[in-house]
């Protein structure tokens, strides 16, 4: 299982050269391609959450970063990953908690 992830880990490695020429296809194979092959590990295999780390990583340091130009925070990691999996309105809620002085948007 460990040779999995690590195959993964190749593969957003791989992916986050290709997105300052094709930043749109390489969303679209993460989404569609990586995520998919990941999140059907996680349902089947019981301990993949312990092997999820250095994707995690790999996700938050290489690919996010190439593909906004900037790189994350644990906490905007975080954000991102609610708002991803379909739970606007909890993100709603963080963000209206934030501190209001480095906001740039008006909420």
């Amino acid at each position: 299982m460990k040779n999995k992830v690590e195959g993964w880990v190749k593969d957003l490695q791989l992916l986050s050269n290709y997105t300052q020429d094709v930043p749109q296809a390489a969303h679209s194979a993460f989404t569609k391609g990586l995520c998919f092959r990941w999140s059907h590990f996680k349902r089947t295999v019981l301990d993949a959450t312990n092997l999820s780390e250095p994707l995690g990583n790999a996700i938050r340091d290489q690919l996010i970063p190439a593909l906004i130009g900037l790189e994350i925070s644990d906490a905007e990691r975080q954000i991102l990953e609610l708002f991803l999996s379909g739970m606007v309105g909890k993100v709603w809620q963080i963000l209206r908690n934030l501190p209001r002085q480095n906001m740039r948007t008006p909420f």
